[in-house]
């Protein structure tokens, strides 16, 4: 995997429609080439093994058995992964990081606020990944 990350590509799952939209409309703007689907069975996931996707950003409502089978399915496939939780405790950030979260936010649902949570989750994925290399 690269010591960095150039986003070009980027893969939103979510469930809801609306906010598949406004991220893919969202970070396309921001100049990401930007894939969606609402399910968690996504092949792209399994296909991907170190392929085109630079990161996976899951929107969910809540941390259930579904969200840390594809965190584990991502995480084997050595991707990168970006969670968007509505309901976040701490508790359950602890659970998504010992799962193989490379980050975790709480789910905005503003394009700003988006673009930002993104920005940051970028900078401290190649932060992290540059520490790894030394």
């Amino acid at each position: 995997m690269n010591s960095s990350i150039d986003p070009n590509e980027v893969l939103v799952i979510d469930k809801l429609e609306h906010w598949r939209k406004l991220s893919q409309a969202t970070l396309k703007l921001a100049g990401f080439k930007v894939r969606v689907n609402a399910n968690y069975d996504c092949p792209l996931v399994s296909e991907q093994k170190n392929g085109s996707l630079d990161l996976i950003i899951l929107g969910c409502a809540g941390i259930g058995s579904d969200e840390l089978q594809l965190i584990d399915r991502v995480r084997s496939n050595k991707l990168r992964i970006l969670v968007l939780c509505t309901s976040l405790h701490m508790p359950a950030m602890r659970l998504l990081f010992l799962r193989g979260a490379d980050d975790v936010a709480e789910k905005p649902f503003d394009s700003k606020q988006l673009l930002d949570v993104v920005g940051h989750a970028i900078q401290h994925i190649t932060a992290r990944s540059a520490r790894l290399i030394f």
